[in-house]
């Protein structure tokens, strides 16, 4: 839902605009100075608190009405502006977001299983970007200049990372990751058949009330956070629990009220190894570290050789490869004999789980990839899974005997787990339970699935669904649709999604064919042309705006500002005559080809 604001007097011919065209550049800076400067406390906490943005909202609209107009459109976008999110907190709206990215030229969003650009007319530019990253810089008390290039610190929910244009390559500006974690499980019990079988969650769930020692690996971004957090749902009230994080992701404690939860956060002065040695004497049944990255491994075996329960994750290929990380990071404070310390591993931990993602379809797909049961004379795979071309190749092992041994010292039952030994199936994607990308994301212009480009998609279909013409045919093809009169805006957002950039390899598919020769429209007639914008229209007395988008919505203005004269051609009947003209040429090459 984009952000209007109202031009025009009322009645009949006002007009929908967006937000930031009623007001001047220069007079939202001087708003925002101001409010920085007699405000700046609600400024920084107005970033993620509603309620702060409520109230600075209430001050813009009374202390600058003369330049917002009372219009309240125009003055939470001057908030947005001021707190120093704007667009990026339009992204934020949409809680299926997780990860925004710009890598110096392009705005990047991320969900749980798709990833691509945020398309607006609304320019980000580097120095957008930078007082961005400074407002968090400013809540964690740094500065983000060329003099500290370097700024990595969280806000909340949020965690940042950021590097100053000053150490960019010429070709890039700024560049910034932002990470926003929600007090919510993504992995669930409704959608868990997507991640593995569902027999898979009683074994989880009897690892958890056996307090199994379990370690979770995969590459960035795989799920590991929401593996360890699934199953820390099924650990009981009686099971203390010691959480350990250096930046606070999981929520936990929000999530299970219902469980005894100690929740800490590292900082500069104290270490993930010292936290994991005050834990000890919090008389903990688990210990977990979200994520095991360093010397705190050492800490970490200890635990277990204590007779304490862990959940921890690192990145790592396979599961195999979980006891050499662990020895490798251990060495990294301590002198340790490797052989001895890799058998107290394969002796005293119970599984190792590693998970991978795929893109499929351009979404992302993960799942549980392995489970093996550490062993001192080889590690034993228990599971094992595979996702081929949108179906899972899956096969089950026996479980290890100290892993049962474990089960019957926790006085479970291993036939209520109900755990299928070796068998090997396949089962197909369930895609009812896979997450998808329901964007309510406003300021996005295009919208591909109506009007002129419905026509092209029907126009497409006819084309490459129909077996060799006859001769009888030529003379009168089906593709010679008629359009209906689309607004000038749709013809605009046709152009948008058809035209591509200079310098770019040009699209071999459909639209290329028929639109390929889009410059060769210059000896059409005058009316024409001028009814059908091209991607080279520039606004005159205006310097170019990089990238596409901003070569199409730079002339906006002027085409809306343009009404057209009766005797203009339809854009749309334009595109028809020149799509059927070029459909037919294709249709008389294949024959010719064949």
């Amino acid at each position: 839902m984009a952000i209007l604001g109202r031009k025009g007097d009322t009645g009949a011919d006002r007009e929908l605009v967006e937000a930031h065209k009623l007001i001047t550049t220069t007079e939202v800076e001087q708003i925002r100075q101001s409010l920085i400067e007699e405000h700046a406390d609600l400024v920084v906490r107005g970033m993620l608190d509603s309620d702060v943005r409520t109230k600075l909202e209430k001050i813009v609209m009374k202390d600058y009405r003369m330049v917002t107009k009372g219009n309240p459109d125009v003055v939470r976008y001057i908030v947005r502006e001021t707190i120093g999110t704007g667009v990026i907190e339009e992204i934020l709206q949409d809680e299926s977001i997780t990860d925004i990215g710009y890598n110096g030229n392009e705005l990047i969003i991320e969900t749980n299983d798709q990833k691509r650009i945020f398309d607006t007319d609304v320019e980000v530019t580097d120095t957008y970007i930078i007082r961005l990253v400074n407002k968090f810089a400013n809540a964690n008390d740094r500065d983000f200049t060329s003099k500290n290039p370097i700024f990595d610190g969280r806000f909340e929910n949020i965690r940042i990372n950021a590097v100053h244009t000053q150490n960019t390559a010429p070709e890039s500006g700024t560049t910034m990751a932002l990470r926003v974690v929600r007090p919510r499980l993504a992995l669930t019990e409704d959608n868990f058949g997507a991640f593995a079988p569902p027999f898979m969650k009683d074994f989880f769930r009897f690892a958890a009330l056996s307090k199994a020692n379990m370690v979770i690996s995969g590459t960035t971004g795989t799920g590991k956070t929401e593996l360890h957090k699934f199953i820390s749902s099924y650990i009981p009230f009686d099971h203390r629990i010691i959480l350990i994080e250096d930046t606070p992701e999981t929520f936990m404690k929000t999530m299970f009220p219902d469980k005894d939860i100690f929740s800490w956060v590292t900082n500069d002065d104290v270490s993930v190894t010292e936290l994991i040695k005050a834990g000890l004497r919090s008389h903990p049944v688990w210990m977990m570290v979200t994520e095991t990255r360093g010397q705190e491994a050492y800490e970490m075996i200890q635990t277990v050789l204590s007779g304490h329960s862990i959940i921890t994750s690192l990145h790592a290929t396979d599961a195999r490869a979980i006891p050499a990380r662990f020895v490798n990071m251990a060495k990294m404070g301590y002198q340790v004999d490797e052989d001895s310390l890799t058998r107290d591993i394969r002796t005293y931990f119970d599984l190792g789980i590693h998970i991978k993602k795929v893109v499929y379809h351009g979404r992302v797909i993960r799942y549980l990839s392995e489970i093996i049961g550490f062993h001192p004379e080889g590690d034993l795979t228990i599971f094992k899974q595979r996702f081929v071309d949108g179906h899972f190749e899956y096969e089950t092992f026996d479980l290890p005997e100290s892993y049962l041994t474990r089960l019957e010292d926790e006085m479970l039952d291993v036939r209520e787990m109900n755990f299928p030994t070796n068998i090997k199936e396949e089962r197909p994607l369930p895609e009812a339970e896979v997450t998808s990308y329901q964007t309510v994301i406003p300021l996005v212009k295009k919208d591909s699935g109506s009007g002129v480009m419905n026509k092209i998609n029907d126009l497409k279909s006819s084309v490459f669904n129909k077996s060799e013409p006859e001769d009888d045919d030529l003379e009168e093809p089906d593709v010679n649709v008629t359009f209906q009169e689309e607004p000038e805006d749709a013809q605009e957002e046709i152009l948008t999604e058809d035209t591509e950039q200079e310098g770019e390899p040009k699209n071999v598919g459909f639209k290329s064919k028929l639109f390929g020769k889009r410059k060769d429209s210059e000896d059409e007639p005058d009316d024409a042309q001028e009814e059908t914008p091209t991607r080279d229209t520039e606004q005159e007395d205006k310097p170019k705006k990089s990238g596409l988008k901003a070569k199409l919505f730079g002339k906006r203005k002027a085409v809306e500002e343009e009404p057209p004269t009766q005797d203009d051609t339809d854009g749309s009947d334009t595109m028809a005559r020149n799509i059927s003209s070029n459909v037919v040429d294709m249709i008389k090459a294949k024959q010719n080809k064949g």
